[in-house]
């Protein structure tokens, strides 16, 4: 029986393979080696694009790179390097906002002071998500695990923005009582 040949499309598309979610069940102990497996394939073809828009920009709603990422963060819960890297390219590069959001959402709820995965999602929450209230929010948090002063300062500006004066005056208010000898004080 003669099978025609596949077409070129499908076999590009067989090494986007994802993983089961059942995956971390079969990796007998060895969760973060397997999970440094899937990081280098994922590493190699991060900015995969299942879907493009006519325009040529990537559009790919929880595509191969954020299901990668998910077997990744579920495998291995304390590796860093896909939260921080990982979710950046897939809200940037392949463009998937909701798949980001929920990668961010995880590394904030695993690396709640770790204060540049906490400023990274609130610029995901901010010009990404359009929701500057929670951006404020991590913001806050990100400053008080040692990110720059100037945090505080734009929290409180999102806020304002927001029609929160109060929360804003009362982060300020912190702000200044945590560290009254600081240059950004006068200001503030």
């Amino acid at each position: 029986l003669y099978r025609p040949p596949k077409p070129e499309a499908d076999r590009i598309s067989q090494p986007f393979l994802v993983p089961p979610a059942q995956v971390k069940l079969f990796t007998f102990g060895y969760h973060e080696n397997f999970a440094d497996t899937l990081w280098l394939r994922l590493i190699q073809d991060i900015d995969h694009c299942g879907m493009g828009l006519s325009d040529g920009l990537c559009r790919d709603d929880k595509g191969w790179v954020f299901h990668m990422l998910d077997a990744i963060t579920e495998t291995a819960p304390r590796f860093r390097s896909p939260y921080a890297f990982g979710a950046t390219v897939l809200g940037v590069v392949v463009n998937d906002k909701e798949g980001a959001r929920i990668i961010y959402e995880r590394a904030v709820e695993r690396f709640p002071s770790d204060w540049l995965i906490l400023y990274r999602a609130a610029h995901h929450q901010l010009n990404e998500v359009g929701n500057p209230e929670r951006a404020a929010e991590l913001l806050i948090q990100a400053g008080k695990n040692g990110a720059p002063g100037w945090v505080f300062a734009l929290a409180a500006k999102l806020f304002t923005a927001e029609g929160k004066a109060f929360m804003a005056k009362t982060v300020l208010e912190d702000m200044i009582k945590q560290d009254p000898g600081s240059r950004y004080a006068p200001r503030l």
